[in-house]
């Protein structure tokens, strides 16, 4: 198991020479350092991994600009194309708010 900051900077330090490649290869590092380690070890960390689906992504056919990786709480959604969402925003004077957001 890797720590999650030393994962941070291996997929940092890698991702723009596998961004190179254009298309998402499963058989890369930086595509199971995403899709498989960082959500495992979320997973190992998370108190309450049972009720949360951890994914991870680096692209479906072609590699994002950026890896992404989400935690869903699987009593309201596991997919970030529906369910809600909670998003943080931050207000000028550096007051923040939360709300739940429906995401159509």
């Amino acid at each position: 198991m890797m720590e999650l900051a030393n994962l941070i900077i291996e997929i940092s330090r890698g991702w723009t020479a596998y961004l190179e490649r254009k298309t998402t290869d499963k058989t890369n590092r930086m595509y199971k350092l995403v899709a498989e380690e960082f959500p495992r070890e979320l997973e190992r960390l998370a108190p309450q991994a049972k009720l949360l689906k951890l994914t991870g992504s680096s692209g479906q056919g072609n590699i994002l600009a950026a890896p992404w990786i989400a935690s869903f709480d699987k009593r309201i959604t596991s997919s970030a194309m529906s369910g809600y969402y909670r998003s943080e925003e931050r207000r000028v004077g550096k007051e923040c708010r939360s709300r739940w957001s429906p995401y159509h």
